[in-house]
């Protein structure tokens, strides 16, 4: 007799058959989401914001700084500030930096003396507190100021030799990196040759410079130097 062999047909799915050919491995993941039960009141409280390390968040809203107005004033020049701080309307939504030569007088005499001419508020810079919109900030003894578009406030302290007095330079050239055009710088007319390198700056940048006209009472030495440059 013949054999007959009957070969056995075996029948798989689309899926079974293009599945890789492996053993069942093992799950060794862990799960990171979970279901809890919690009343309607504790749910639908608010919850603190955690801003991300990398997302930065003001203190205060509206506190960046659009504009800033750089003041620059020798020790002779104290009158002209008053009168111009006194002529500001309360309204004012400027921010001022006034880079005042001390000449020995106490920061917070004229601190004081500048308040009382003036509808802004008018206080020393300091590192803790962010510049606002309608204030005016003066540079302390010793020290520099860097202001920044978020309104934050960095104080340098200047070298022992340098700070008999306050630099109107570097605090024009500051601002004007961090500025540009958006700077202003007003120069009260006063003995000395400071804030000519630093009107320069404030001008190479696209922003303006502006000078107290001088009627003769004045030593117009800065304001002349800056003319020439």
């Amino acid at each position: 007799r013949r054999a007959r062999v009957q070969e056995k047909i075996e029948k798989l799915s689309a899926a079974e058959f293009l599945a890789p050919d492996a053993g069942p491995g093992v799950d060794d993941s862990e799960p990171t989401m979970s279901l809890e039960l919690v009343s309607l009141e504790e749910a639908i409280a608010p919850q603190a914001y955690l801003a991300p390390a990398h997302e930065m968040v003001l203190d205060e809203p509206g506190s960046a700084l659009s504009r800033v107005v750089l003041l620059g004033a020798a020790v002779d020049g104290v009158a002209s500030v008053c009168d111009f701080l006194g002529a500001l309307p309360a309204n004012t939504r400027q921010t001022f930096l006034l880079t005042q030569h001390l000449g020995g007088q106490p920061e917070a005499v004229l601190v004081e003396r500048f308040s009382a001419h003036c509808s802004l508020p008018v206080r020393l810079a300091d590192g803790a507190t962010r510049a606002k919109a309608g204030e005016v900030l003066m540079v302390p003894a010793g020290h520099q100021v860097q202001l920044r578009r978020d309104g934050s406030v960095e104080l340098q302290a200047r070298a022992a030799e340098e700070a008999q007095d306050l630099s109107i330079d570097a605090s024009l050239s500051m601002a004007a990196s961090a500025f540009g055009r958006d700077a202003l710088a007003i120069i009260f007319a006063g003995r000395g040759n400071d804030a000519v390198a630093g009107a320069q700056a404030i001008h190479d940048r696209g922003g303006q410079v502006w000078v107290e006209s001088s009627s003769g009472e004045h030593f117009a030495d800065m304001v002349s130097g800056i003319f020439a440059e």
